[in-house]
């Protein structure tokens, strides 16, 4: 009788730690708010300084940093109501070079994918950061030293073909 209960017990202490660690959801709140603002706040912690709220493919996007690693997550609505989602890690950069990149994905609730273009700036002579579309060379400018004190810089990724250009003055 004692070998079945332990077998059981180790059998339900495995169930468990595994349904536990198995919530790849990185949602920093589950509730919703009456208004985005709230949500943003409680979605956010002390240590976090909000960059931007950008819309996108009917989807607002939330980005911020803590720690010089940037965050990003989706503002969901229900029924007039706001959660903070955000499902990916916060994303570090390793110094070398001028500035370090990541591309990464989002999904929203409807599964809509977006391609997110991240990069941190490590060279203190670097003042402006520009895309250019490869075929009308039409150029972007997405981050400048002047107007930012984050180091960090993004772009939601379009269909076209983009490159970056970095400018130094």
């Amino acid at each position: 009788m004692r070998r079945n209960t332990a077998f059981y017990f180790i059998v339900l202490v495995t169930i468990v730690v595994l349904v536990a660690c198995s919530n790849t959801s990185s949602t920093a709140n589950s509730e919703y708010y009456a208004s985005e603002d709230e949500a943003i706040e409680n979605g956010l912690t002390e240590k976090d300084t909000i960059l931007s709220v950008e819309k996108h493919q009917n989807s607002n996007l939330v980005f911020f940093e803590r720690e010089e690693n940037l965050g990003a997550a989706i503002l969901t609505e229900k029924s007039g109501k706001y959660k903070f989602v955000r499902e990916n890690p916060l994303f570090g950069f390793e110094g070398g070079g001028d500035y370090s990149t990541i591309v990464f994905v989002m999904k929203t609730e409807k599964g809509e994918e977006m391609e997110i273009l991240t990069r941190r700036v490590f060279n203190m002579s670097v003042k402006k950061i520009v895309l250019e579309d490869e075929e009308t060379k039409e150029r972007v400018e997405i981050w400048n030293r002047i107007s930012n004190d984050s180091k960090l810089f993004y772009y939601i990724l379009g269909e076209k073909p983009l490159r970056v250009i970095s400018i130094k003055e």
